[in-house]
């Protein structure tokens, strides 16, 4: 009886330091689904917060067959980014990657085979734009090339930034949950909204 006991306050601790939430989107190009987007974050008592998005997509761009698939994973404790892996794989040999580790003092960078070092990050990154409305945040950090930029709040429940390519993303929330990004990737814009 001990035993059960023990393995039964042993569970149910285990269930309770633990959440975990996923959210399913559709991707659409010009009112058709070209792919899916699935991200998840997890949060643990111990303080670690972990994003993890996987998406895949195929479509033709200007008589180019174009097929990707994406994979981020993000790793947060008490509020401080400490890992980041971002990998792109597209058919047509438009690859890239980017690892981030913070090793107590500055983050370590290596981007497509270079390396740098960041001394500091936003608190906010991308992956955290899918669960949380930026109220009141100016900058985000975006994992896919660690790059800072200015985010905006361009009207109610709407936020805008450009990556370092200049292409421009805009995050639509309602009721404080994200529905819809629209990301314009020239000559096309992808729509990724939400269906769970």
């Amino acid at each position: 009886m001990k035993r059960f006991f023990a393995l039964f306050i042993g569970l149910v601790f285990n269930t309770c330091i633990f959440a975990s939430e996923s959210i399913s989107f559709n991707m659409t190009l010009m009112g058709s689904k070209i792919g899916d987007l699935k991200i998840t974050r997890t949060l643990t008592d111990d303080g670690l917060e972990t994003y993890t998005l996987s998406s895949s997509a195929k479509a033709k761009i200007l008589w180019i067959e174009k097929s990707q698939q994406t994979a981020y994973t993000v790793v947060y404790k008490n509020g401080v980014l400490i890992s980041s892996d971002h990998s792109y794989i597209e058919n047509t040999g438009n690859n890239t990657n980017c690892k981030i580790r913070f090793n107590n003092q500055v983050y370590d960078v290596q981007k497509n085979g270079k390396k740098s070092v960041l001394n500091s990050i936003p608190s906010w990154s991308v992956l955290k734009l899918y669960f949380n409305e930026p109220k009141n945040i100016h900058q985000v950090f975006y994992e896919v090339d660690a790059s800072t930029s200015v985010i905006k709040n361009t009207e109610p429940n709407v936020y805008e930034f450009k990556t370092t390519d200049g292409n421009k993303n805009v995050y639509r929330y309602k009721n404080g949950k994200l529905m819809q990004v629209d990301v314009h990737v020239s000559p096309v814009l992808v729509k990724i909204v939400r269906i769970s």
